[in-house]
């Protein structure tokens, strides 16, 4: 069963289900010094045999005390005042006699009873006084007793059967009448159906005002419409819409009566779209005229606009602001990698999944196994570009008090000066 196991070390108090020993433990040590149950009760002195033999213990021929001694009966042995209960029972008293015998005993006595449940009268002898819960009664007035026993009446009752068959649509029950009569006790004398009777709901009991027909729509006749049609014809170059208007118009019924509309085109010139430079600007700019173009406020600037294009830099570059990169792999071919966070983040934005170091050559990995819920080392067989870890081994963490999240094989718990390893 998986726990925390105590580790045994000098000092610690140990609590042990079962101890294997290399030697036999000596007598003086706590033990039996032996191996055997033979040589154990040998070396303790109780005899070499599991048990004795009949010759052990006292017969005739050791005394006439162990003849006479009484051996307790199968049932246990007595106790303290047994003998004295059975001394005062009298010598002919016998266990066996029948109910009809102790009445016949009771009915020769002529004497006063005393009983705590029911008594037979037959068995009682005429001249015989019993007391019941403290009245007296003879046997002729106990009879007499007995035959007041109530007995129910009989009744013939009546029967009652209601049926209106399975209603259907709008029929429903609109009167329902039937009496039962009982007599004095409450039995059923007479149980009889008088009136049943039904009827069709109509939409006026259910409270509707409207048409029967509500539900027939009468399409209108004014359906001529009108068309609309709008076309620039494809436009090129600078040449934009300036002006669409169309308008429609329609009937109380929301139905088309009138559809017209224009457009109109421009073109677009350097100023519209916020350009204030030389309309003959040339490519043939120096490092001075771009350091100090780019050196102004342009706001946001692009570079290698094309999925192919690419930027070198061959010295030193400084980004004082916020470095984004957006792709799918960043590579920093560097002799060493200094990083002032204290944190890196790995996975960011993503749902709970492996994750960790990769030393490739080595084909070793340090990272987190979310299956398991702790951290682990692929020896080998990690590389660029995996998305799960497949650990040899785990590392263990200690903890100092019981962690349902460090419940794992090989986890070690400080605990009171104890140490524990949990065990899976």
């Amino acid at each position: 069963m998986a726990s925390w196991k105590k580790v045994i070390v000098s000092g610690s108090a140990a609590e042990l289900l079962s101890v294997t020993l290399d030697t036999d433990l000596a007598v003086t040590e706590g033990g039996t010094g032996a191996s055997t149950a033979t040589a154990a009760r040998s070396n303790l002195g109780v005899g070499t045999a599991g048990t004795r033999a009949d010759s052990y213990f006292a017969t005739g021929a050791e005394g006439d005390l162990a003849t006479s001694a009484q051996q307790p009966p199968s049932e246990g042995a007595f106790a303290d005042g047994d003998k004295t209960k059975l001394d005062g029972l009298e010598a002919s008293a016998t266990a066996d006699q029948t109910a009809d015998e102790i009445g016949v005993l009771f009915a020769a006595d002529n004497t006063t009873v005393q009983f705590g449940g029911a008594v037979s009268a037959s068995s009682l002898n005429t001249a015989t006084t019993i007391t019941i819960a403290g009245g007296l009664f003879t046997s002729a007035s106990l009879a007499a007793a007995v035959a007041g026993i109530y007995t129910h009446p009989s009744y013939d009752g009546d029967d009652l059967s209601v049926d209106t068959t399975a209603l259907t649509g709008a029929n429903v029950i609109s009167d329902i009448d039937f009496n039962i009569t009982t007599d004095a006790t409450g039995h059923v004398t007479d149980a009889t159906l008088t009136t049943l009777a039904t009827r069709t709901l109509t939409l006026a009991n259910l409270g509707y005002t409207g048409a029967t027909d509500a539900n027939n729509y009468t399409l209108p006749t004014n359906l001529a419409g009108d068309d609309i049609s709008v076309d620039t014809g494809a436009l090129t170059g600078a040449t934009v819409i300036s002006d669409l208007d169309f308008n429609i118009e329609t009937n109380t019924s929301g139905l088309v009566t009138d559809a017209n509309g224009t457009v109109s085109t421009r073109t677009l010139t350097l100023a519209n779209l916020g350009y204030t430079g030389d309309t003959d600007a040339t490519d043939n700019m120096t490092g001075a005229e771009i350091g100090s173009a780019l050196n102004a406020s342009l706001g946001n600037v692009s570079f290698g606009n094309q999925s192919a294009d690419s930027v070198t830099f061959a010295g030193p570059v400084v980004v004082t602001g916020n470095l984004t990169v957006n792709g799918t792999t960043t590579t920093i071919a560097t002799a060493n990698l200094t990083v002032t966070d204290q944190f890196v983040v790995l996975n960011d934005g993503g749902s709970a999944a492996d994750g960790g170091i990769v030393i490739e050559g080595a084909g070793t990995a340090l990272g987190w196994d979310e299956s398991e819920s702790r951290w682990g080392v692929e020896h080998d067989g990690a590389a660029e570009g995996d998305t799960a870890l497949d650990p040899d081994a785990y590392i263990s963490c200690v903890v100092t008090s019981d962690l349902s999240n460090y419940r794992k094989n090989g986890n070690i718990k400080i605990s009171s000066g104890d140490i524990f390893i949990y065990v899976e």
